[in-house]
């Protein structure tokens, strides 16, 4: 059983374009009755659309009552023997950057200061 079901969701007003960082924030609720079929939870969302789901008072089974009680169980890591040799080259190249390239990249852009 779910319990009470709380759906928020958070979108860009109708009509203004939802990646723009000026576009004025909506916020709405769902009926979780219109979305919730027994334990699966169908929503159809704009894109960068947000939803929040807040299960109030859920009655969960036995086995996750079980598993939060107890804690989850210890599985062993294995260990993983990694090639750091590409890691080293990399470290060596970083080493011996000069900055040269970021210094002619601020000289390319000097003549762009004129511009305005």
């Amino acid at each position: 059983e779910t319990g009470q079901v709380t759906i928020t969701r958070l979108g860009a007003v109708e009509g203004q374009n939802p990646g723009f960082h000026q576009s004025a924030p909506e916020v709405s609720s769902i009926d979780p009755d219109n979305v919730l079929e027994g334990r699966t939870l169908n929503v159809e969302l704009a894109p960068y659309e947000i939803i929040e789901v807040v299960f109030d008072n859920p009655e969960f089974s036995s086995e996750l009552t079980t598993m939060a009680l107890t804690g989850l169980p210890l599985v062993p890591m294995t260990e993983t023997v990694t090639d750091d040799s590409q890691h080293q080259t990399d470290d060596d190249a970083l080493a011996s950057d000069d900055g040269a390239g970021g210094l002619a990249g601020i000289l390319l852009m000097l003549p762009m200061l004129f511009l305005f």
